[in-house]
């Protein structure tokens, strides 16, 4: 029997490994199938009890019931409470006060209060450019008749802002020019932005880096009002002539070559021309042959008329909070 088996066998492997394989790979699925029926049935419930919820919320099961409404209500009060409060103490600590004065009045003070701005600033000394010396006021002094009485409260609550702000920068340190202070947009009379308005200002000043990072400072941290740095842009002042090379002083090269000062063998030394004055208290004098010139160094390619002195530009939003109704 043992001998008629292993024939069986040995006639019928293929079919008997075929058949192996396919019982493994059936046990295999069934495995699968099962986790996915337990997976669906798990998927399925949880379906079900979403919308056996939101079935029940569209019936009105679940409302907010008269204690939920009077906390949302206590908490909406509180919170209008609390802003109303902040504003208050916001409108009480920054700001300059409305001013209605007579027009003549008006444009006397801006007039008054240009040249005491130009004195406090030069009294640094800070050098004011003479297209500077209206401070953001141009119209208004050069025009031929003073403003409307209805320009006035907007006009005294600007000539206040400029006030601030020339005062911080005349006791900044190391600032040497007061370049130029002016308006932004055309209207007189603030923007509005909801809570609070806004006068938006460009003010240019240049001086020592210490003194322009002490007035930035300064600026934000006002004690009358709140100024806001929306845009700042600060330039290096290499003021050397880009037509210009840069302060060396080089000798003077004749037609053969030869330094000037050398003996020509033909005619007399060619006339030179005057050197050139360059930041630095440097000279070139500008006669050297192509291809006789040093190699220009990054270090000599830029001159400082002062060291470390820099430009700043910035737009300067004065943001003044409306007083709660």
């Amino acid at each position: 029997m043992d001998r008629t088996f292993m024939e069986f066998v040995k006639r019928n492997l293929g079919f008997l490994l075929a058949m192996a394989v396919s019982v493994v790979i059936l046990g295999v699925l069934a495995v699968y199938v099962l986790e996915g029926m337990t997976t669906s049935g798990k998927v399925k419930q949880a379906v079900t009890k979403q919308n056996d919820f939101f079935q029940a919320a569209a019936s009105g099961a679940y409302t907010l019931t008269q204690n939920n409404k009077g906390m949302a209500e206590e908490n909406r009060k509180f919170t209008e409470q609390e802003l109303q409060t902040f504003l208050t103490l916001l409108t009480s600590s920054y700001g300059f006060a409305a001013e209605n004065r007579d027009r003549f009045e008006c444009k006397q003070a801006i007039k008054d209060g240009s040249v005491n701005f130009l004195a406090q600033l030069t009294a640094r000394p800070i050098v004011v450019p003479l297209d500077a010396r209206a401070f953001s006021f141009d119209a208004i002094l050069n025009a031929a008749t003073p403003p409307l009485q209805s320009e006035v409260p907007y006009i005294m609550k600007q000539f206040h802002v400029v006030d601030e702000l020339v005062g911080i920068v005349a006791r900044a340190p190391a600032i040497s020019e007061f370049t130029r202070i002016r308006r932004l947009d055309s209207t007189l009379q603030p923007m509005d932005a909801g809570l609070y308005t806004v006068i938006p200002l460009e003010l240019s000043v240049r001086g020592g880096y210490n003194g322009i990072v002490n007035l930035v400072n300064q600026i934000q941290h006002s004690a009358k009002g709140i100024f806001l740095i929306r845009a700042l842009e600060l330039r290096s002042l290499d003021q050397a002539d880009k037509n210009t090379l840069p302060a060396l002083v080089l000798p003077a090269v004749d037609a053969a070559g030869a330094a000037s000062g050398g003996a020509r063998a033909v005619g007399q030394a060619r006339p030179q021309p005057p050197p050139v004055s360059r930041p630095g208290n440097l000279l070139f004098t500008g006669t050297a042959d192509k291809g006789k010139m040093p190699e220009l160094t990054q270090e000599l390619r830029v001159v400082f008329t002062t060291p470390h002195e820099i430009q700043i530009l910035m737009v300067v939003d004065y943001v003044e909070f409306k007083k709660p109704e």
